[in-house]
């Protein structure tokens, strides 16, 4: 099961130039369910990994756990699991409908060293936002914290999310979210901010 694009870059990484990788190796992964968070992640995941993938509709996590419910997975062995080490709302969604993982953090989220200058100086250059868009749980993790140290109030600005768990991360850090996308997708974000 890949949860996002940078899951499909890590493993890709990990089979590049193993030899049993475009042998028996690929050929076993292949006759697998491959299930996917999103059409980014679906389309990385046959480009890269060339294997087929399932439930790329599902946008986020407990939508992709209402699928494997729905298709029967809990019976069959853990899923491989490759992740980044902030995937605990992604892991306890799936746990919680007793799906099985085998769970490997394949890559650390971290902010950049310098967000906070980051956004001072956009906060400078453009004044204070009406909006902000926040892409995933971790920029709101990140960027929050940012944000209030830089003065920006949040209860008077709009704050959009791309999905629901990235809402909940807003609205665990105590701010209420405007709007969420109806689906992960650029689209579906630029018709949230349309109606804005």
């Amino acid at each position: 099961m890949l949860s996002s694009p940078r899951c499909v870059e890590a493993v890709h990484r990990a089979v590049s130039g193993e030899p049993d990788w475009e042998g028996s190796v690929w050929q076993e992964w292949n006759k697998l369910h491959c299930f996917v968070v999103g059409e980014k992640t679906a389309a990385l995941t046959e480009q890269k990994l060339r294997l087929s993938t399932e439930g790329s509709e599902s946008g986020n996590a407990k939508a992709l756990a209402d699928y494997l419910v729905t298709k029967g997975v809990l019976e069959e062995k853990p899923l491989l699991f490759p992740c980044g080490n902030l995937a605990s709302a992604s892991v306890s969604i799936l746990t919680s409908a007793n799906i099985r993982l085998d769970q490997v953090t394949v890559y650390d989220t971290e902010p950049t060293s310098n967000l906070s200058d980051i956004v001072a100086n956009t906060l400078r250059e453009i004044g204070m936002p009406d909006c902000i868009v926040l892409f995933s749980p971790s920029v709101a993790r990140f960027a929050i914290p940012v944000l209030l140290k830089c003065s920006v109030a949040l209860s008077n600005v709009k704050i959009v999310a791309i999905g629901p768990t990235t809402a909940a991360a807003v609205s665990a850090a105590g701010f209420t979210v405007s709007l969420v996308a109806s689906k992960p997708s650029v689209d579906a974000l630029c018709e949230a901010l349309y109606k804005l």
